[in-house]
């Protein structure tokens, strides 16, 4: 079968603009763990689409805005993120937690400052939702919940993130390619045997059983692989909630992407598409603790860590290499390309792409 996006789609500036408003600014993006925002005045700052998005913690209370000061423009906060005060870096502009702002330096050297014009300067709020321990944003305004977006996916993230133990890692790469590019290379499991040679291939993942629901998709696929050794292992964590064939892959349409290793290793990323040809990838490891009276010494789970660090570091260098390849190659021609039967995900990304970029209607459009 043909692929639905042309080469075009990935080298086009153009076509990125239009990703940027009707894509990242009117789905839900993943921004972040609850971890990062677990105390009060901790803050993150993601892009979404145009805009660059601040979330902030309250005293508990979780809100976002557009990250840009109502004076003269300047970003409120610089750093992916921190803890502090809401307080502008230029003027010294600070805002309460409906981003009115409450504390302006020189005051009344500024003419009809009523408290209705001050109500009128509030930041621009931004939708926020969570799902277990993951938050996520949405800058358009109207629109569906966060629940009804991921349709059946909502309760299974819900109950991944919930079980998926401490944060063992967390690492952050720039890629040289179009943000589709990096999302069809998790897609499929074809590449594997080249591309993960000393990595995936050598657990043996073989093509399973996979899923598409609304503009999303899933795969779980065994790993052929088992031997005492690692039987022992899994028996050590038999009391986790999430028992998977062996690899189970979750993509959120459009860049959000949640797997496990035996519902014991999960990874959780999010793709920042930069420019057309560049695109950040933010990965987060966690590691669920053994069952209570496992034979796991402690200090044999800090090697655990440590290896599944190394190993997920290792399979995302392996991936850029790949990646950054297609994108120097994808403006040398203009065709869709052939995929197999392994990449039936790709053709349903295709299809939620073509959707959302209005190039095909909606389900609700058709019934008009």
């Amino acid at each position: 079968m043909k692929g639905l996006i042309s080469a075009k789609g990935y080298c086009d500036s153009g076509l990125f603009a239009s990703e940027e408003e009707l894509l990242f600014e009117r789905s839900w993006r993943f921004a972040c763990v609850l971890d990062d925002l677990a105390a009060d005045n901790d803050y993150v700052v993601v892009p979404a689409g145009r805009k660059s998005v601040l979330i902030r913690n309250f005293k508990g209370q979780l809100r976002a805005f557009v990250n840009v000061c109502s004076h003269r423009f300047s970003q409120i906060h610089c750093e992916p993120r921190g803890n502090g005060p809401f307080r502008c870096p230029y003027h010294g502009w600070t805002y309460d937690s409906a981003g009115v702002p409450t504390g302006i330096p020189a005051r009344p050297k500024f003419e009809n400052l009523s408290p209705e014009v001050i109500c009128g300067l509030a930041l621009q709020s931004v939708a926020l939702e969570q799902c277990g321990r993951l938050v996520f944003i949405r800058v358009k305004e109207s629109g569906p919940s966060l629940r009804e977006w991921m349709g059946e996916y909502f309760s299974i993230l819900e109950t991944m993130t919930d079980n998926m133990g401490r944060e063992i890692g967390r690492f952050e790469m720039e890629l040289a390619c179009n943000w589709k590019i990096v999302v069809e290379n998790t897609l499929e499991g074809y590449h594997i045997g080249f591309v993960h040679a000393e990595t995936f291939a050598k657990l043996g993942l073989t093509f399973g059983d996979y899923g598409l629901h609304g503009m999303h998709s899933h795969a779980d696929s065994p790993f052929d692989r088992q031997d005492r050794k690692n039987h022992d292992f899994l028996a050590s964590f038999d009391a986790r909630p999430v028992h998977t064939k062996g690899y189970y892959h979750l993509h959120i349409f459009p860049a959000f992407l949640m797997s496990t290793s035996h519902g014991i290793v999960y990874s959780v990323q999010r793709l920042d598409p930069l420019a057309l040809d560049r695109t950040r990838l933010v990965s987060h490891l966690f590691h669920r603790e053994p069952d209570p009276g496992a034979k796991i010494k402690p200090m044999m789970m800090g090697i655990l860590h440590e290896a599944a660090c190394d190993f997920n570091r290792k399979v995302l260098i392996e991936d850029q290499v790949v990646c950054e390849s297609v994108q120097r190659a994808v403006g040398q021609t203009n065709s869709v390309g052939m995929l197999s039967d392994e990449e039936i995900r790709i053709i349903h990304f295709h299809r939620s792409w073509l959707e959302c970029m209005g190039a095909i209607p909606t389900e609700a459009a058709k019934k008009e």
